[in-house]
């Protein structure tokens, strides 16, 4: 990912009815959209999460995770050991109420990373939100 790479999507965070969706049953019409939902609505669950998983990229080496709390985006940078042990994260930070509730928007996403002189590695994530709002976070490892 030294070269950089760039993700855009479509999102819409909030809830959404039949009409909405185009989710009719067991079927998928193209041009519709599918519903993620972030929190289990089994009342029995003690345990649920409040994160939706966006995307991954890159490899068990390094790799970013993108992840969405509300309006909240989290990144995280990850190394996956590959011999049962758990994935180890290497740095996160996130960009809070980045995004609007219940409206379609376009996000642009475009990661780079740098080798700093002490040998860390300083990961970009330049943010495009609707064409006209721009933002970078910084992941450092």
């Amino acid at each position: 990912m030294d070269a950089g790479v760039t993700i855009s999507l479509w999102l819409r965070i909030g809830m959404l009815n039949n009409e909405d969706c185009g989710c009719y049953g067991n079927s998928w019409t193209e041009g519709h959209v599918i519903m993620v939902e972030s929190v289990e609505r089994n009342q029995a669950s003690t345990q649920s999460s409040p994160y939706v998983h966006l995307l991954s990229i890159g490899s068990k080496q390094t790799m970013l995770q993108v992840w969405m709390e509300n309006t909240t985006l989290i990144f995280r940078v990850c190394v996956d050991p590959n011999d049962g042990k758990p994935v180890g994260l290497l740095a996160q930070t996130e960009c809070a109420n980045f995004l609007q509730p219940n409206q379609w928007q376009h996000l642009a996403m475009t990661y780079t990373e740098s080798r700093m002189p002490d040998k860390a590695i300083l990961g970009k994530v330049h943010l495009i939100l609707d064409c006209f709002i721009e933002t970078d976070v910084i992941l450092e490892f």
